[in-house]
């Protein structure tokens, strides 16, 4: 029997929202160091980056994974899109990729209370949409009302977020994972199903150990934006008119992603 050979190096893309934090302290679980966005203290002093990607990405090198919210196909034609150093990077080198996201509702209630607590407590990341939105946010009365609003005006976040990155789905050579498969019982979901997903991940990697270990390191309560961590927590802030808005709007998402209408 052949000897798993580890992967030296890692891309990660997880979505805005989307569990950052589970899936980067799973990778740290895993055995990599992990760097990028959402990963630590936020990179986005005063809302400008202090350094551009490529400053951040690690070397080529035995145990490293960088991990980004966003990595959108450059556009052919027209005005011309950037491509990410980790895209070119990906573009130049063999490694595998990883691709995370979570149902598009319980990330839009995410990015509510976030934006909610940023409010109050303060040292979140200050980009000057979160400073603006926030205050939109906490000029609402209700829970309701903001909910209401942000299904209706949050479509380019929506198109940022799942829209642009959906063609990763689709690539041969690119893992996914969902916040809801891997989040495991503490979390609302299943721990089967949850070591079945990292199981696979380990296969992919080259990784031999125990998946259930593994995986139970990865739930982090004390996450820097751990908010309540439920896979579908979400169901019981939605009424039946916010389910109705947001299929009007975004039911592409959903039916593209496999989440079902009313998320179970």
């Amino acid at each position: 029997m052949h000897e798993a050979v580890r992967e030296p190096f890692v891309g990660v893309v997880a979505l805005h929202k989307s569990g950052t934090n589970l899936v980067a302290a799973l990778m740290r679980a895993l055995g990599y160091t992990v760097s990028g966005e959402g990963t630590g203290p936020s990179p986005y002093p005063g809302g400008l980056w202090e350094k551009n990607e490529a400053d951040y990405l690690p070397t080529l090198g035995p145990g490293s994974a960088y991990l980004v919210h966003s990595l959108p196909m450059p556009t052919v034609g027209g005005p011309l899109q950037y491509p990410r150093p980790l895209f070119s990077l990906w573009c130049e080198n063999d490694f595998p990729v990883i691709y995370h996201y979570r149902d598009p509702r319980a990330v839009i209630l995410s990015l509510i209370r976030y934006l909610l607590k940023q409010n109050v407590s303060g040292g979140f990341t200050g980009l000057p949409f979160h400073t603006m939105y926030a205050r939109v946010l906490r000029s609402l009365p209700t829970g309701e009302r903001r909910l209401t609003h942000a299904i209706d005006n949050l479509d380019s976040y929506l198109t940022w977020s799942f829209r642009d990155n959906a063609w990763l789905l689709d690539h041969p050579d690119v893992l996914t994972t969902s916040y809801e498969t891997l989040v495991g019982a503490r979390g609302g979901g299943g721990d089967h199903e949850r070591d079945l997903a990292v199981a696979q991940l380990m296969v992919t990697l080259g990784i031999s150990g125990d998946p259930a270990d593994m995986a139970q390191r990865a739930y982090d309560p004390l996450a820097r934006t751990f908010s309540q961590g439920r896979a579908y927590g979400w169901v019981d802030e939605f009424s039946e008119e916010h389910l109705l808005r947001f299929q009007r709007r975004h039911s592409d998402i959903l039916e593209r992603y496999g989440y079902p209408e009313r998320g179970r």
